[in-house]
């Protein structure tokens, strides 16, 4: 071999080791950027659940000084009082307390003690909840309300004996994906969508199809106590209307617009305010103007770091808050 093909094969050797070297160089430091994003990821991500259990804390005691401030839940008070965004290292966070007993919670759908001594009351709200809640459905142009809420009773109660219109493990067995009916109380709402005839669609007045739960989803719940009532003074429009039978529109919409600043002192001032003909027959054991269970959604920003917070925050009767389920959604 010449000298000159020597000098060239050992150019190319050395272009070929440079090129080596610099993509080895190059891989190093892309590795080293990734770890330090990645930890960088995972400090802020660290960060932003630590600000949201902040958030938790802040949400009980603001609860707590509202039951020692007053002997009702309103809208017009703190705790109902959207958290502006308040800047924290690197980002920011904000947050709102809602009240779940503005909702219905489908767990009152069944007695809980059915041999207990004061069952023949039991069934009677038992009964009134089940007509409110066929109302909410055809309030909401939902038109198998039947169906829907003995499917729903079925699905809670313990045992699997279908009623008139329901659904029990036989219907659930013998779909395509068969599962049985939880004989339980509902933990979640989205356990909802597993119900006959809750994934069916619906059109509304102006054509707009929707699932059936997307459509019931903002006003229910999933609540463990039984016998929760609604709380008259944070229930929108429509959960309203449902309460009776025959609840007059205008009369509904004047009552959310003055209760803004004048909210009702117990149940018997709600009922007087409906102006009925035969107000005895209003199914009182539906209200009340106090809750117990509320619902914390938050937000933190770290960086590129979005976290959101649900939490389900039950307030006793001295004051005390617990909360008893947590969700963190991560984004980013």
């Amino acid at each position: 071999m010449n000298k000159s093909r020597q000098r060239g094969v050992a150019l190319i050797t050395a272009m070929i080791i440079t090129a080596i070297a610099v993509s080895i160089a190059a891989t190093l430091v892309y590795k080293q950027q990734l770890s330090i994003r990645l930890a960088g990821n995972i400090g802020s991500l660290e960060q932003a659940y630590q600000y949201a259990i902040g958030m938790e804390d802040w949400s009980g005691i603001i609860l707590s000084q509202d039951l020692q401030d007053s002997d009702i839940d309103a809208l017009n008070e703190d705790w109902a009082t959207e958290l502006p965004p308040i800047p924290i290292p690197g980002g920011m966070m904000t947050g709102r307390l809602f009240d779940l007993q503005a909702r219905f919670n489908v767990n009152d759908l069944i007695i809980k003690n059915p041999d207990s001594s004061n069952s023949n009351e039991a069934e009677v709200i038992v009964e009134h909840y089940s007509e409110a809640l066929k109302r909410l459905l055809l309030r909401l142009e939902i038109l198998n309300s039947d169906s829907l809420v003995d499917s729903l009773a079925d699905w809670i109660d313990q045992n699997d004996y279908e009623t008139t219109n329901g659904a029990e493990s036989r219907h659930y067995q013998s779909l395509d994906i068969p599962y049985l009916a939880a004989n339980g109380p509902l933990v979640s709402p989205s356990e909802i969508q597993l119900i006959k005839g809750f994934t069916e669609k619906v059109s509304d007045a102006e054509g707009t199809e929707s699932k059936i739960y997307d459509r019931v989803k903002p006003f229910l719940t999933t609540l463990p106590n039984k016998a929760l009532k609604i709380n008259v003074n944070t229930a929108d429009f429509n959960v309203l209307y449902a309460l009776g039978e025959g609840l007059d529109e205008e009369q509904i919409n004047a009552i959310i617009t003055d209760r803004e600043e004048d909210p009702f002192a117990n149940a018997q001032d709600f009922i007087a305010s409906l102006q009925l003909a035969e107000p005895e027959k209003f199914p009182i054991d539906l209200v009340d103007v106090r809750s117990s269970y509320f619902l914390l959604e938050g937000l933190v920003e770290i960086g590129r770091t979005r976290v959101f917070l649900h939490s389900i925050i039950h307030r006793d009767n001295t004051g005390r808050t617990r909360v008893i389920s947590r969700e963190f959604i991560k984004q980013g």
